[in-house]
C-alpha cells in the first residue's frame, strides 16, 4: 500500500503538457504575475471610485460633549445694584455648572476642479493599467513559448544524440574487433572511443540545458518546484509552410501615449489645485445648561445654521515650488 501511494503521489507532482496552449491556459490560472495584473486593475478601478467621491468630498461630522465647570469664574458687579454703597464692588459667579452639547456639520464641495481634475487621471489611470497588464501578459507568453520550443528541440537533439552513441558504440566494438584480427590500427580504435566519449559528452550537455530550461519554465509558469515538469510533444517531421498573417501590435504605443496624456493631465491639476472651491455648509447644535447633574433633564436650546463656503488657498513658498517642478 505505501508503494502504491508513493506512486500515486508522483504521478500528481507530474506536470504534462501536450501543446503551447495547454501551457499556457495553466500559467493564466496560476502565474503570480497574472494575478498581479487583474490586483492592479482592479484596484485602479477602486481608486477611480475613490475619485468620483472626491469630487464631492463629503465631511460629516458629529460630536457631543458633557462639561462639569467644576469652579466657576468670579466677576466684580458694583454694589449698589445688590443695594450696596456706592462705588463698591462685589464678586459674584458667573455662569452654569453643567453644560451638555450635541454638533452636527456637513460640508458639501458644489465646485472641486481639482476634484474633476482627479477623476480624469483616475481613468486613465485605468487604461494604463489594462494596457500594461496586456502588455505583460503578451511578453510572459512570448517567453514561455521560446522556452516551451527551446525544450521539444533539446529533446530532439537527445533523442538523435542518443541515437548516435548506439551507433559510436557499434562503431567501437566493430573497430575493437577489427583491431584484434589485426585489420586496423590502435589509432582507428582510439578515434571510435574519442567519437563515443564526444557524442556522451554532448549528450551531458543537452541534459544540462534541459534542467535549465525546465527550471526556466517553472519560473515563468509559477510551477511549485516538488513538481516534475514534461512536455510531450515532437517536433513535427512534414511541417507545412504557409505565409502567416502579421498582426499590428501597438501595445507598446498605446501605454506609452497613455502615459503621456497622463503626465499632460497631472500638470493641469497641480495647476487647478490653486483653483477655489465652493462648498454647501450646514450645522447643527443642541445645548443644555444646568446647576444640577443631569444629562437629559433640563431645556435643550437649538440653532443650526446654513451657507455657502468659499475656500481659496493663498500662494505660498510650496505651492509655487511644485508649480514650478510640474
Amino acid at each position: 500500500m505505501s508503494f502504491i501511494f508513493s506512486h500515486l503521489e508522483q504521478i500528481k507532482a507530474q506536470k504534462r503538457f501536450d501543446n503551447l496552449e495547454a501551457l499556457l491556459a495553466y500559467s493564466d490560472t496560476k502565474s503570480i504575475s497574472v494575478q498581479s495584473n487583474h490586483i492592479r486593475v482592479l484596484q485602479a478601478k477602486k481608486t477611480k471610485l475613490a475619485a468620483k467621491l472626491a469630487i464631492a468630498d463629503p465631511v460629516a461630522s458629529i460630536s457631543g460633549n458633557f462639561t462639569n465647570n467644576t469652579r466657576l469664574p468670579v466677576n466684580l458687579f458694583p454694589a449698589e445694584i445688590f443695594g450696596g454703597q456706592k462705588g463698591e464692588f462685589r464678586e459674584v459667579q458667573t455662569g452654569v455648572q453643567y453644560n451638555t452639547a450635541s454638533n452636527q456639520n456637513l460640508d458639501i464641495k458644489l465646485l472641486n476642479f481639482e476634484g474633476w481634475q482627479n477623476y480624469k487621471l483616475s481613468d486613465i489611470n485605468i487604461q494604463i493599467s489594462e494596457t500594461e497588464s496586456r502588455l505583460n501578459l503578451k511578453n510572459l507568453h512570448e517567453n514561455m513559448a521560446a522556452v516551451y520550443y527551446n525544450i521539444i528541440q533539446l529533446n530532439a537533439q537527445l533523442e538523435s544524440t542518443q541515437q548516435n552513441l548506439l551507433v559510436a558504440d557499434t562503431l567501437l566494438q566493430v573497430a575493437e574487433n577489427k583491431y584484434k584480427q589485426g585489420i586496423v590500427k590502435q589509432q582507428d580504435v582510439n578515434d571510435s572511443r574519442v567519437n563515443r566519449l564526444n557524442i556522451k559528452e554532448n549528450i551531458n550537455q543537452i541534459q544540462h540545458l534541459l534542467k535549465q530550461n525546465y527550471l526556466s519554465l517553472k519560473i515563468l509558469a509559477d510551477i511549485p518546484d516538488a513538481e516534475e515538469v514534461e512536455i510531450t510533444e515532437k517536433v513535427a517531421i512534414n511541417f507545412p509552410i504557409t505565409k502567416q498573417d502579421v498582426q499590428l501590435n501597438d501595445l507598446l504605443i498605446q501605454s506609452n501615449l497613455l502615459k503621456e496624456k497622463y503626465a499632460l493631465e497631472y500638470i493641469d491639476k497641480a495647476r487647478k489645485s490653486m483653483y477655489p472651491t465652493l462648498s454647501f455648509v450646514a450645522g447643527n447644535s443642541f445645548n443644555q445648561y444646568n446647576n444640577d447633574f443631569t444629562l437629559f433633564g433640563g431645556k435643550w436650546i437649538t440653532s443650526n445654521y446654513v451657507g455657502m463656503k468659499l475656500n481659496f488657498a493663498l500662494p505660498n513658498a510650496n505651492t509655487i515650488s511644485n508649480r514650478t517642478k510640474v
